[in-house]
């Protein structure tokens, strides 16, 4: 998703959740680099404050950093129109096809 589309949601009001699973890493580019080797700091990248950024955007937004923030998401979030979650997730998990894969 791009900004302008994220723009479109607010301005319209759309009924859209965008979940965002954050690890602030380019997704599955790290374990490859990893699996062969390499640096994987250059599929790294610094926290940003995404859910700052819809909501300057016009769309409702919230970070959900820990499990237990769900009842709070919940009373935090509108029941209608469009909202983003920023689930802050951990890059040590790797998906079994990752994890399998060779090269």
């Amino acid at each position: 998703m791009a900004l302008g589309e994220l723009e479109t949601l607010g301005r319209v009001g759309a009924g859209v959740v965008v979940l965002v699973l954050n690890d602030r890493a380019y997704g599955a580019e790290i374990h490859h680099l990893r699996r062969h080797g390499l640096a994987e700091e250059v599929a790294l990248f610094p926290r940003a404050d995404l859910a700052g950024v819809a909501r300057s955007l016009g769309v409702p937004a919230v970070t959900w950093e820990h499990g237990d923030d769900i009842g709070r998401l919940a009373e935090e979030l509108p029941t209608n129109g469009p909202v983003l979650v920023d689930a802050q997730v951990t890059r040590a998990v790797v998906a079994d096809k990752f994890a399998r894969s060779s090269g």
